[in-house]
């Protein structure tokens, strides 16, 4: 059997935030997956390149605003991939953000992401405990527009 991701471990306290176990098939997460996830929710968003609304995570990003989102994992191994990009009915279309991907608190991989753009973080998860997602409006950016998670894919590896 290939070793995958696919059920959640309560922390030690039985209403303790998600640990994710590396046990059988890629997996997807949600936002009940996200260990810390202030200020994200999740539902159906629009993004400039998706003909249809795409069931996703997101929140809104101000001026000096950095959102967090973070998974915790336990033997993990494969990959994470992370696309994201801004709402369409984001407050303007001239805001650029910096999503930052953090493992373990060191910084893996970075992109700006203009308002017309989709862009997908990764990063290798193996001895990874925790997995970070930073989001803020990128330096010399005008402000508040909504950024959005439209895929947190964790896999294993073969």
């Amino acid at each position: 059997m290939t070793p995958s991701y696919s059920s959640l471990v309560p922390s030690e306290e039985p209403t303790g935030p998600p640990v994710i176990r590396n046990e059988g098939v890629p997996k997807k997460l949600t936002l009940t997956d996200i260990f810390e996830h202030v200020g994200w929710e999740e539902g159906l968003a629009q993004i400039p390149q998706s003909p249809t609304p795409l069931q996703a995570m997101f929140t809104n990003v101000g001026c000096y605003d950095i959102h967090r989102m973070e998974i915790r994992l336990a033997q993990a191994t494969g990959s994470a991939a992370i696309t994201v990009a801004q709402a369409l009915n984001a407050r303007s279309s001239t805001v650029s953000l910096e999503f930052k991907l953090l493992a373990n608190q060191r910084l893996v991989d970075t992109k700006i992401v203009k308002f017309d753009q989709v862009a997908t973080l990764t990063t290798p998860v193996d001895g990874v405990s925790a997995l970070t997602l930073e989001v803020r409006t990128a330096k010399g950016s005008d402000c508040d527009t909504t950024a959005v998670v439209t895929e947190f894919l964790l896999t294993p590896k073969a």
